[in-house]
């Protein structure tokens, strides 16, 4: 079985550069939170994000220290996304991502018609898939 964490980046100032945009106080809470969720489950999984600093801020909230990947960014297509993933060697991981493509890609993981679109800050959702390749939602936290 393989298991993958989806976890939002936590809630982000604006500001002229995208990549640039930190969490707010708010945002660090909810990254924390979590977070301490994702420890009280026993997740041990290698975390990744993207370059975009909100994505590096909520991921240092986990245990361990993060891989940043560029195929992670915020601009990138749900395909891109997609095949950044297919070549992790990990197994389990927690994916920190941004709107709108860590809706998407779960979704098509899901084979769903739910809208996962609209995940909320800092929000989690764990899947797992069996070997014949079918992915299900194991759990849900909105941090």
């Amino acid at each position: 079985m393989i298991q993958r964490i989806f976890w939002r980046h936590a809630e982000a100032a604006w500001s002229g550069k995208d990549h640039e945009r930190r969490l707010t106080d708010r945002g660090r809470r909810q990254a924390q939170r979590s977070a301490d969720w994702l420890h009280a489950q026993g997740v041990d999984f290698p975390v990744f994000c993207s370059e975009a600093l909100r994505g590096r801020e909520t991921a240092a909230c986990y245990r361990a220290a993060p891989t940043v990947l560029a195929g992670l960014d915020p601009n990138r297509s749900p395909s891109a996304v997609v095949a950044t993933l297919a070549a992790l060697d990990t197994g389990d991981a927690v994916i920190v991502g941004h709107l709108p493509w860590i809706g998407a890609v779960v979704a098509g993981l899901l084979g769903d018609a739910r809208d996962y679109l609209a995940f909320g800050y800092s929000e989690v959702l764990w899947l797992a898939c069996e070997d014949g390749g079918n992915w299900r939602l194991e759990a849900r936290y909105n941090g």
